[in-house]
């Protein structure tokens, strides 16, 4: 049997159902393919205050976040979290038709797509969205693991913060590979306290940072019960771009989110780029030709060469000795505002990712700076593929 539809998403996370929702919204018939369609979500989803649309609904607005590096630093930028179950509710799938099944290959064919379904169907469109996220085997990743207690047990960690962002005094061990606590107001006197591997190849398990973490608490005569919801993370950091992609091609199936790939390298944010992203992409899907317009939507030639900088960011996060982490993370959160955003949040203009990162370089001390750039020398001799243009 084969069903048509203006626009097939593959995957229901929230890159696709972002997407999903705003096709419909843009009058195109939409059909929505994930193996679990109305699973809901779990993890816990936060971003810069000034990177989200108005109306996406909060949990808890941080105005004064916290971060612990080699000294405390009190962030001047709000921070939101999401309320997920709300978000994944308000991005309404009515009108859609949706569908539990999975995609086992798309094709080009006679100017449209066809995508072959494990169960034997066939769907074929003008246009098929890829949300189905990326592998991690093989990839640098970001891990943590986490728990969720009352906001009573969670004030001693927190010592007057309304937040802690990153705190990188070191569990136990200094020498080892570095790990940050994330502590996190939910809502509701819930606080997640998360230990958080920021990136590795390979990257801390969940068990040596649960064990870190348990560490970390009993410092503080923080007492797990056992009865905790449990937050446990991994996703890969460094999907690349097919070197098609990068030159200004078309896929046949643009992808969202993860797979596309819109996390960033040195952060692992992604959440609130494939929301903004969700309407432009919904308009190119309506162009005569929208798999090259909805790419273009995605990687402009500014994007591209932004996201080859912030690769080579995490490179050289990976190459820092422990001891080192922290101090760069110091140098980075003494840099101006606009620097900070520039590098967190400007995925369109190289020239101002650059000027941070070079900007970064008389607040490091002479060892980590000469370590620094020996390793962004060592990863430029390799670098992914040059985007054309960009400024």
């Amino acid at each position: 049997m084969t069903t048509w539809a203006d626009v097939v998403v593959l995957g229901l996370g929230p890159a696709g159902r972002a997407t999903t929702a705003s096709c419909v919204r843009a009058g195109l018939d939409v059909l929505a393919l994930d193996p679990a369609p109305h699973r809901r979500w779990t993890a816990t989803y936060g971003a810069w205050s000034d990177e989200l649309a108005p109306g996406l609904p909060a949990a808890v607005r941080l105005e004064r976040p916290v971060a612990w590096t080699t000294r405390r630093h009190e962030l001047g930028r709000a921070y939101t979290v999401l309320d997920t179950a709300a978000l994944q509710d308000g991005l309404d799938l009515a009108g859609a038709r949706v569908r539990a099944g999975r995609a086992v290959r798309v094709q080009r064919t006679d100017g449209a797509r066809r995508v072959e379904c494990a169960d034997g169907e066939v769907l074929r469109a003008r246009l098929v969205l890829d949300a189905r996220g990326a592998p991690v085997a093989g990839r640098a990743q970001q891990t943590a693991h986490g728990v969720v207690v009352d906001a009573g047990r969670a004030e001693r960690l927190l010592d007057g913060a309304e937040a802690l962002f990153m705190d990188w005094r070191p569990a136990d061990d200094p020498r080892a590979a570095p790990s940050f606590l994330y502590a996190l107001p939910l809502g509701g006197d819930r606080v997640l306290l998360e230990e958080t591997c920021l990136a590795g190849r390979p990257a801390l398990g969940t068990g040596e940072l649960r064990r870190r973490l348990e560490v970390r608490l009993a410092r503080h005569d923080v007492e797990l019960r056992g009865d905790e919801p449990v937050e446990r993370v991994r996703f890969a950091l460094d999907t690349p771009l097919p070197r098609a992609e990068w030159l200004g091609g078309a896929p046949t199936a643009p992808r969202l989110g993860a797979a596309a790939p819109l996390v960033h390298p040195a952060t692992g944010y992604s959440v609130a780029a494939s929301l903004r992203l969700a309407p432009e992409i919904a308009a190119a899907a309506r162009e005569d030709d929208p798999a090259r317009a909805v790419q273009d939507v995605l990687w402009p030639a500014g994007a591209r060469v932004v996201h080859g900088l912030r690769r080579r960011g995490l490179e050289v996060l990976l190459g820092l000795a422990p001891e080192q982490v922290p101090q760069f993370f110091a140098a980075f959160l003494d840099l101006p505002a606009h620097h900070q955003r520039s590098y967190l949040s400007d995925r369109a203009h190289p020239g101002r990712t650059a000027a941070a990162m070079t900007a970064l370089l008389p607040h490091l001390s002479g060892p980590l700076r000469t370590a620094l750039l020996t390793r962004a020398v060592g990863v430029g001799t390799r670098a992914t593929p040059r985007a054309p243009g960009g400024s």
